[in-house]
């Protein structure tokens, strides 16, 4: 059964390894090319490990495997393992380690290693008598299991060893423990280097021992006289097999493999040393672990190339584990409750309810599933009808619901046919048209009647379509349209609403609001607004006439002059065509100037209708500061502007915005009565806000704005100067708003107020 499982396991890796070692390839050369072409990668550090084995035993090739983990998990540079199989322990002749340094020298002369690993006492050896002249003073790591053994005038500063690290008595325990009745223990060994000194370490281990265990030991013996011994043991014995490389008769063997066969031949439980051992014919025991041995090497490898200094040193723990088989748990009895806590047990035989759990969950599970269906079933029934129930009644609570809505409703289906409507859409329809029922009721498509009604000349008709599709679609969420639908008697205006209709046949809902009542409300605020602005510059006339009459007072006393000097000229006959061509020239300028004046004000002070067109900012400010230019010199003002040449220009009504800088330009003019003259100051910036706005900054040098009042001054009756009727910057704000714009108003750091307002640009503006 072990055999079977490992031969699906390894059949398995396989076909595995089959489909992913391309893909890994692939990757990793592709991988490669483009790191090599960008980075040159650093030499790697190269360790050479030297076995004692021959190639191919699996304590050795999971060594070199947990090795190259290591390496690679331990390091932050290249390294590149090379792994050398020296077969001593079949080849122990003096004539073969000649051809085994030869071939050392040839493969290694001009790759030279940084880092070389002796695993084994007869590696170890071979090492310390030629390493020397094979790699020089490189670090050497020999792998020994006895220090003392090692000749301390051979061993140099740069070598160091590291013991396999096996930990007999504790397996000598676990047999005692596990077998409560034995007697008689075997140790089995070979007559390698190696298997000689396992013998010795075990007997060093068992000098003092004193437990009730008579121990012999079984080793230089050929390996037919081994397997009749162990066949005949006396009763109530026990078998602790370390390694067998080589029998008395100088054959050699794979220690794993011979242990198969003692097993297979012995009468008594057989324990071992190593985890390569297990699914072999070993019970188990203490063992040693070729993955940490792995690691333990790797370890003093990276810390070698890391620059440490090399001493004899433990550089983890040996990684000793109790692990057992229990397929031969079970063949000799042995009870797992007589196993040391933290046993690692492999290999064992899946109980009924391992091998057929599934099969079983199954089973029990397709019952449960047919008793939970016929459950189901007859509390689906009873669902079903209280459901039914539910759905009848909330059929009618949402038809009730939708027919009393005021608005005219209409749900769509995916392709925008008319599923239902409420009382207020066919009240609508009947009060327009009597025959019209049939064209927009259930079952017609509302899309097809828009496209008509946009084929007869009506532009809003077609938005409609474009929008109820774009819902239909998914591209938008919600579609609002507002629309003028007048009938013969009165004006009115609708709004028209389109969002997702989440119900089985997809589609949307279509609401039509009646607005009228609030258009006309509109309507007639905006004429309000409009007639108080119109009183606001009405006002402001007045307030203007001292200033409006001392700027036509100059170019109509040019204008007398120049006739009066004119007149002289002619009387006297002395005056030449130039001088009365320059006269006349300087009546018409005068007279001129007086007209722009006058227009000026005719335009800012008569009663119109609101007309949006696109205005130069510069030239509007211009024009407005002509009407204050008198005022100004007056007041003592001085005023500086700062305009912005390549500002676009903006959308709105030149009366009103000029309304806005005359109570700006007056409002700061008039704060700054309780300031020295020779610090009057107003200034006027104009600048690009951002992409879509202009912005006009008005700034006096005046007290500035208390704190408190600077959140309320735009609110109507909020004045800022004394004997102020509150109503200016109220007005300001609803024209600006009016314009889509923003005005606000703030202190500045260095004294005196800041008003700031922007303006939709005309390049932005739809």
């Amino acid at each position: 059964m072990t055999t079977n499982r490992q031969t699906i396991k390894l059949t398995g890796a396989i076909l595995l390894a089959g489909i992913l070692l391309p893909l890994w390839l692939t990757w990793g050369f592709g991988k490669s090319s483009v790191m090599a072409s960008t980075v040159e990668k650093p030499d790697p550090k190269r360790i050479l490990a030297i076995f004692l084995f021959k190639q191919g035993l699996p304590w050795a090739y999971r060594i070199e495997e947990s090795m190259r983990l290591s390496l690679a998990s331990k390091t932050d540079f290249p390294t590149e393992l090379n792994v050398e199989h020296a077969d001593l322990s079949r080849y122990p002749e003096e004539t073969y380690i000649p051809k085994v340094i030869e071939l050392f020298r040839y493969k290694y002369l001009r790759r030279k290693m940084d880092v070389v690993i002796a695993v084994g006492d007869e590696s170890t050896n071979l090492l310390m008598k030629h390493g020397a002249g094979l790699f020089g003073d490189i670090p050497a790591v020999f792998i020994t299991i006895d220090r003392q053994d090692l000749p301390q005038e051979i061993i140099k500063p740069h070598m160091t060893s590291l013991l396999w690290g096996w930990d007999f008595k504790k397996t000598i325990n676990i047999i005692e423990n596990s077998l409560p009745h034995s007697k008689h223990l075997f140790i089995v060994s070979g007559t390698s280097t190696s298997d000689q000194k396992l013998k010795n370490l075990a007997r060093a281990a068992l000098r003092n021992y004193d437990g009730r265990l008579n121990v012999e030991y079984l080793s230089g013996l050929a390996i037919e006289r081994l397997l009749e011994k162990v066949a005949r043991l006396p009763e109530n014995s026990a078998i602790f097999y370390l390694t067998i490389f080589r029998d008395a008769n100088g054959k050699t063997f794979v220690p794993r493999e011979i242990m198969s066969v003692i097993s297979e031949k012995a009468n008594s439980p057989l324990f071992g040393i190593v985890d390569t051992y297990l699914g072999h014919g070993t019970v188990g025991g203490y063992l040693l672990s070729a993955e940490h041995q792995g690691k333990r090497y790797a370890d003093i490898a990276a810390n070698i190339l890391r620059g440490e200094p090399i001493k004899d040193v433990e550089i983890m723990e040996k990684g000793n584990l109790p692990m057992f088989d229990w397929q031969q748990l079970k063949r000799w009895a042995i009870s797992e409750d007589n196993l040391p806590p933290g046993s690692i047990v492999r290999y064992k035989d899946p109980s009924i309810w391992g091998l057929y759990k599934w099969y079983i969950v199954a089973g029990v599970s397709l019952l449960l599933f047919q008793a939970f269906i016929i459950i189901g079933l007859f509390i689906q029934r009873r669902r079903r009808k209280l459901f039914e129930y539910a759905l009848q009644q909330s059929k009618e609570f949402s038809t009730s619901i939708l027919m009393s809505l005021q608005d005219h409703i209409a749900v769509l289906d995916r392709e925008g046919t008319i599923l239902v409507v409420n009382e207020s859409w066919m009240k609508f329809a009947r009060q327009n048209d009597a025959a019209s029922l049939d064209c927009i009721g259930r079952g017609v498509n509302y899309l097809e009647v828009c496209r008509q009604s946009s084929d007869m000349g009506n532009p809003m008709a077609r938005s409609a379509v474009d929008g109820i599709r774009s819902v239909l679609e998914g591209s938008r969420k919600v579609f609002n349209l507002e629309y003028r639908c007048d009938s013969p008697t009165e004006k009115r205006w609708f709004h028209m609403s389109v969002f997702p209709f989440k119900g089985h046949r997809g589609g949307v809902i279509v609401a039509h609001t009646d607005n009228t009542a609030r258009k006309l409300a509109e309507e007639k605020a905006g004429k309000r607004r409009d007639e108080l602005i119109h009183m606001g510059r009405i006002s402001m006339l007045g307030e203007l006439s001292a200033s409006i009459a001392h700027e036509l007072n100059q170019p109509l006393t040019g204008i007398l002059s120049n006739a009066q000097a004119g007149e002289m000229l002619l009387r006297r006959g002395d005056g030449n065509s130039v001088q009365i061509e320059e006269i006349f020239t300087d009546i018409v300028s005068d007279g001129k100037r007086s007209g722009d004046i006058l227009r000026n004000l005719r335009e800012l002070f008569r009663k119109q209708k609101t007309k949006m067109e696109a205005l130069n900012v510069n030239k509007t400010i211009h024009e407005t500061l002509l009407i204050l230019h008198s005022e100004f010199v007056v007041l003592g003002l001085n005023f500086h502007q700062d305009l912005t040449d390549t500002l676009p220009d903006v959308f709105g009504n030149k009366v009103q915005l000029q309304q806005v800088l005359l109570n700006l330009f007056r409002n700061a003019g008039h704060a700054m009565m309780q300031t020295a003259k020779e610090k009057r100051s107003i200034s006027v910036i104009t600048s690009r806000a951002n992409k879509s706005e202009v912005q006009i900054q008005v700034e006096d040098t005046g007290p500035g704005i208390v704190p408190e009042k600077i959140e309320d001054i735009f609110e109507p009756l909020t004045s800022l100067t004394p004997g102020g009727l509150g109503m200016g910057l109220s007005i300001s704000r609803s024209i600006i708003q009016a314009h889509g714009g923003r005005i606000w108003a703030e202190n500045k750091l260095s004294g005196g107020a800041r008003i700031c307002f922007t303006l939709p640009a005309v390049e932005d503006h739809p």
